[in-house]
């Protein structure tokens, strides 16, 4: 397991924060890089033009403890440099309903927070399993990307495709909702051929769990699993 967290900037309201510091439901984002035919290099980025509020890593204290309902669990460390502040404990089955005590440095501490229970993501379409079981795979640009769904509300998908055409490296990012069937918005499959040879796929759940901390501050802790085929 990993954890990190970052500061949102500029300091905005809550209910603003809700309805806008994630992608919005059955949106992608594309961005590119690669060589003009005059010899220069572009990049571009939909997503952080689309992003309206900037992340800042920041640090959540030296050590979190994270336990069950039998008591300890685990401790998760601080990874790398004082700016990395990311924080991982060794991968082991994860019970459901765990907490975490946060000790806090950048924001004030706060103890006994509910980590989101998660379910796994099984993929069920077969290019799609395809494509997670392979470096390298074709697939159509109209790929139905089926899973099991989750009866969670603060439950999403993230599906991310990345792959080469003519010099130009391109990826895919998109958020679903997650009930179980996904396929590229209109827009992003008039934009890409209709086979593409994919090097990269990924699909991840993500649930959140929001909370206060004092009274200018909302705490989002999100879980996240990666794709699996049955």
């Amino acid at each position: 397991m990993y954890a990190s967290f970052v500061e949102i900037s500029p300091p905005t309201e809550y209910v603003q924060f809700k309805s806008e510091i994630g992608l919005p439901f059955d949106t992608c984002y594309v961005s590119e890089r690669g060589e003009l035919d005059t010899g220069e290099y572009f990049e571009s980025n939909e997503l952080l033009d689309a992003l309206s509020f900037k992340h800042t890593p920041i640090s959540a204290g030296l050590v979190l403890e994270v336990f069950d309902s039998e008591g300890y669990f685990q401790e998760m460390y601080k990874l790398g440099s004082d700016e990395n502040y990311q924080y991982s404990y060794e991968s082991i089955e994860q019970p459901d309903d765990l907490m975490v005590n946060i000790p806090g440095d950048a924001f004030p501490g706060i103890r006994e927070v509910s980590l989101p229970d998660i379910e796994p993501l099984i993929v069920t379409s077969m290019g799609t399993q395809q494509i997670l079981n392979s470096s390298y795979a074709v697939v159509s640009k109209d790929q139905i990307h089926k899973w099991v769904a989750s009866n969670n509300p603060h439950s999403s998908i993230y599906l991310g495709i990345a792959y080469s055409s003519d010099s130009v490296n391109t990826a895919i990012v998109c958020r679903a909702m997650d009930d179980g069937e996904f396929m590229l918005t209109e827009r992003i499959r008039n934009m890409i051929p209709d086979s593409i040879s994919i090097e990269y796929l990924y699909m991840t759940r993500h649930t959140e769990n929001r909370i206060a901390v004092g009274d200018n501050a909302v705490l989002d802790l999100i879980t996240v699993v990666q794709a699996e085929s049955p």
